[in-house]
């Protein structure tokens, strides 16, 4: 089942509402390819988290803002339920790193970051980048 998760998230004086809408993907244990649909503030953004366990498939988090007919057409054809583990309800474990990302995204004014398979030692967290 894919309830909605809605929480609101404030970062530098400033209120954002997001909702979790949508997710789609496989998680294992082992390899995990989850991609959340999210509107927030009312614009709609894709929220991925790819990697492994073992580093054979690196880490590579992202985050999105698209057009709302991407989002619309993508859901359609998403529908092989034997491939589709992946619900709402997993995002509670991927909320820290969206926000981690989101706070990038506005500190940078971007579309679209993500996180890499870099670590960096002195932050203690691993590389923000900014794509567009």
């Amino acid at each position: 089942m894919n309830n909605n998760i809605e929480f609101n998230m404030f970062y530098k004086g400033r209120s954002h509402h997001i909702t979790v809408s949508y997710a789609y993907g496989s998680d294992d244990g082992y390899y995990w390819d989850k991609e959340y649909f999210l509107i927030i503030d009312n614009k709609p953004y894709i929220f991925l988290v790819i990697g492994s366990v073992s580093g054979w498939i690196s880490q590579n988090n992202s985050l999105s803002q698209v057009d709302f007919d991407y989002l619309k057409n993508r859901k359609k054809e998403n529908t092989k339920k034997d491939y589709n583990d992946v619900s709402v309800s997993d995002f509670k474990g991927d909320k820290e790193t969206f926000i981690r990302l989101y706070e990038f995204m506005l500190e940078n004014n971007a579309k679209e970051v993500c996180e890499n398979d870099d670590y960096n030692v002195e932050t203690d967290s691993y590389e923000l980048v900014v794509v567009k």
